[in-house]
């Protein structure tokens, strides 16, 4: 949906405090996701602040269409109720993205992104937390040329897309084939010639009947056209046999879980999803937050609930405008 040239130039906070901020509990049937941050929404703000300890705030960059530059925004995704830095309005921090298709996030500012060819490349925003204009001297440089493979259409949708993921905190890209196959790829540095390092694997199979896809720790959540979430693990810290360090293996196979998200009120409520965005940090303990757009520019971020039987997922609508951008994607700062 086109929206005017005002409304572009609005802040996702800006256009949010126009329309009631919209909470949704659901109930979850046997629970999702593994342990949350418990008691989120019981405890007072101020105690919230004491707890978390303020936090670094989620880098949330987009792509513009139609002037290819590059935004990053800040948001403070422990404050109730939600609020962005620089007032949520974006900061350009790069241009001339015009070559440059689809973006994925890594850690700390780093950015994965595909050109219109299939060729993956490799940036670093140097101020992933303040959105200074600061790039690393390794922006640019050329990492795989086979992503490609990750670019057709789902079975409902008319025009192909890239299927691939990350999760932002380990610097692991995921990506999906049009024959359902799920490929894993470990970014682990630079050699001495500038080559990038990858440890790659193929980890599972049947992934392309799902709409949307995210990793968040060590589980893959997986979107159905029916509107449900399955949960697979994906086990790929592993601690050595002998040494007492764990150490990091993405060639261990997916393994679906018994817990998932099925019938959802609202008829399908989780059908509105167009990506999720899954982000693992660790302050006092290792929690995880999800959060998911929606085909009209909507960001909505979730509370990872616990397992148990019971306990709900709060969602909470945190920023809208977001259709002005083809790819938009997050970096963990945590």
């Amino acid at each position: 949906m086109k929206r005017t040239a005002q409304e572009k130039s609005q802040s996702p906070l800006a256009q949010s405090h126009q329309r009631a901020i919209s909470t949704r509990t659901f109930g979850l049937a046997g629970g999702l996701f593994g342990l949350g941050i418990l008691a989120l929404n019981l405890v007072p703000q101020l105690k919230l602040h004491a707890v978390y300890a303020a936090p670094t705030p989620v880098a949330v960059y987009g792509i513009d269409a139609d002037t290819n530059v590059l935004n990053w925004y800040g948001h403070k995704m422990f404050h109730r109720p939600h609020s962005w830095l620089n007032a949520g309005r974006p900061r350009e921090i790069g241009s001339g993205w015009h070559m440059i298709a689809h973006a994925l996030g890594g850690f700390r500012g780093d950015i994965f992104a595909i050109d219109w060819r299939g060729d993956l490349f490799f940036y670093e925003h140097q101020d992933p937390t303040r959105g200074a204009k600061s790039w690393s001297s390794w922006s640019g440089v050329p990492l795989e040329q086979n992503f490609g493979r990750f670019y057709w259409p789902h079975l409902l949708e008319k025009a192909p897309r890239y299927h691939v993921f990350s999760n932002p905190s380990r610097n692991i890209l995921y990506g999906v084939q049009a024959d359902g196959r799920l490929l894993a790829y470990r970014f682990r540095g630079f050699d001495q010639n500038n080559r990038g390092q990858w440890d790659t694997a193929w980890i599972g199979n049947n992934f392309a009947q799902y709409t949307a896809i995210c990793a968040l720790g060590q589980e893959i959540l997986a979107l159905s056209p029916l509107g449900h979430v399955d949960c697979f693990s994906h086990p790929f810290i592993v601690q050595h046999p002998t040494q007492k360090y764990r150490y990091i293996d993405i060639r261990r196979k997916v393994v679906k879980v018994s817990y998932h998200l099925i019938d959802q009120p609202n008829n399908g409520w989780y059908l509105d999803y167009e990506s999720f965005f899954g982000l693992e940090y660790t302050l006092n303990s290792r929690h995880n937050v999800l959060y998911a757009l929606t085909g009209n520019g909507e960001l909505y971020r979730m509370d990872r609930p616990s397992r148990k039987s019971g306990s709900t997922i709060q969602v909470e609508l945190v920023g809208v405008g977001f259709d002005r951008y083809r790819s938009v994607f997050i970096s963990g700062n945590h």
